[in-house]
């Protein structure tokens, strides 16, 4: 366990002052990407459009409604980290090759504090870190955006059920004359 420790404390050395940002965007990402996934497996209410009362349809469409709502949350901020964590490796490979080109400029080709290695690893590894923090996380943000898109369906559908049994029964009596009236015209 020291050995792994030991890596990733290399690792956020080997990267510079922006990786601890990054692995705080990191962090927040996959946190709202847990919190959405958990979301997502609760289903949503279904009508019993038959057997319920206009008030318990009113009730049912806005928890309906409710849960449509909740379907896009924190969908806006995973997509905003997706973004940054790139965007914070970039910034880690410019502040990597200044440090580069800084060492060039000092000739401490060969210094104790790494000179051109130090400024190109720094450089390397929080493209790297954005990259690995970014690419997993898009993947898994598309998965479960697809996931609520089949859930917001089936709660409109389920809306649209909820919707036309709370409707006054008008339409159906409109209905009544015309299958009267083809019965008498099928009379002999």
């Amino acid at each position: 366990m020291s050995g792994a420790l030991k890596a990733v404390e290399a690792l956020i050395e080997a990267g510079g002052v922006v990786m601890w940002p990054l692995l705080f965007v990191g962090f927040l990402m996959w946190s709202a990407l847990i919190l959405r996934a958990l979301d997502l497996l609760r289903p949503p209410p279904l009508p019993e459009a038959e057997a319920a009362s206009r008030a318990a349809l009113g009730r049912l469409e806005v928890a309906l409604l409710t849960r449509r709502f909740a379907l896009s949350e924190h969908a806006e901020a995973i997509n905003a980290l997706v973004v940054a964590a790139p965007l914070l490796g970039l910034l880690g490979t410019v502040s990597g090759m200044v440090s580069t080109f800084e060492a060039l400029d000092e000739m401490a080709l060969f210094s104790q504090s790494g000179g051109i290695a130090g400024g190109i690893a720094e450089a390397l590894t929080t493209t790297q870190m954005g990259l690995v923090i970014a690419l997993p996380g898009m993947f898994t943000h598309r998965y479960l955006e697809r996931q609520a898109a089949r859930q917001r369906q089936r709660v409109d559908e389920a809306l649209g059920r909820c919707r036309s049994a709370a409707r006054p029964h008008s339409t159906r009596s409109a209905s009544r004359p015309h299958s009267t009236r083809s019965a008498l015209e099928s009379e002999p």
